[in-house]
This record gives C-alpha cells, sequence and structure tokens, in this order.
C-alpha cells in the first residue's frame, strides 16, 4: 500500500526513475499503457513528471483490489487504485495507439492528446502547447514517433481536429 507522502516532497521522475519504479512493480507489462506525463517523458518529449498513471486491464484492474488496494474514482470519473504515492493504476482506459519502447507499452503522442483535449487541465494545456510546438517544428520526428505498432496510421479525429485548429493560428 503506499505511504502516505506529501506529493510536494516527490521528487521528479526522469526516464531510468520510470522505468525502475515499473520494473519494481512486477505487473505483467502486457496488463498495461503508461499514459499522460509519464508517457511523455518515455517519448523524450519531458525530462521529468511529477507522477506514473497506468491505464490497466481489467483482469490486473481486478487482480490489484483482490490484493487490497481499495478503489477510488479520480476527477475524471475513471476507477483507479493508488499502487504507489506517485503512481495510479486507472481502469476503462486503453489508449487508441501505443509504442512499446524496453518491454513497456506507453500511449502514443496522439492518444496522449486525445485525453489531454478531453481532461483540459492547466497542466494538460502546458502539455498540448509543448506537442503542438513539437508536431509543428519537427514534423518529421513526430511522423516518426506517431507511426508505430497499435497506431494503424491513423490520428484520433480530435487530434486531427486539434491539429487543424494549431494550423490554423487559433491555438
Amino acid at each position: 500500500m503506499p505511504d502516505k507522502q506529501r506529493l510536494e516532497d516527490i521528487q521528479p521522475l526522469m526516464k531510468a526513475d520510470i522505468i525502475t519504479i515499473l520494473r519494481g512493480l512486477g505487473l505483467d507489462s502486457n496488463d498495461y499503457w503508461v499514459v499522460m506525463g509519464a508517457a511523455l517523458v518515455m517519448h523524450g518529449v519531458r525530462e521529468a513528471t511529477s507522477d506514473i498513471d497506468l491505464a490497466v486491464s481489467d483482469v490486473l484492474f481486478g487482480q490489484l483490489l483482490e490484493s487490497g488496494y481499495s478503489p477510488l474514482i479520480s476527477r475524471s470519473g475513471r476507477a483507479k487504485v493508488v499502487l504507489e504515492t506517485n503512481v495510479a493504476a486507472y481502469k476503462d482506459w486503453t489508449p487508441v495507439s501505443w509504442t512499446v519502447k524496453l518491454d513497456i507499452r506507453i500511449a502514443s503522442l496522439d492518444s496522449i492528446i486525445e485525453e489531454k483535449l478531453v481532461l483540459a487541465r492547466q497542466k494538460d494545456l502546458r502539455d498540448m502547447a509543448l506537442l503542438m510546438l513539437l508536431w509543428v517544428t519537427f514534423p518529421s520526428l513526430w511522423v516518426a514517433v506517431h507511426d508505430r505498432p497499435g497506431s494503424g496510421g491513423q490520428r484520433p479525429p480530435r487530434v486531427r481536429s486539434a491539429m487543424a485548429i494549431s494550423e490554423s493560428g487559433l491555438w
């Protein structure tokens, strides 16, 4: 069960930290995806994050409940369990597309954008600005990151809309 540690006391998590924490959890890597800020770190878009959000399969979520974790409801309305102070596992959140790095499934940038558009918190808007800058400044890098297994080469409709907005200069 997680320790009661103040979020202000948590050190930023770099890519190596995320990998170490994920491997230390002992979860089957086929049952979860790294999403949101930690996924941005894994893609090299951000240097660090304060937490790790995982989208987990129904099977893994059930196993976590059976092992004693208490279910909570996130601000987005999803069921979640807190695995450690800075690691949460969310039910009913499967990325539209993903890639695999170091045997870890990571939400694609497109999937991250789609979720950040839905949540639209201040930190999500900052990440969206960073992602749009990446997309506009380095389109070939975006394509290289986007065209990965699980993506089918398609951007979700809301992501295509966000990109159209950025092209129009309104973003």
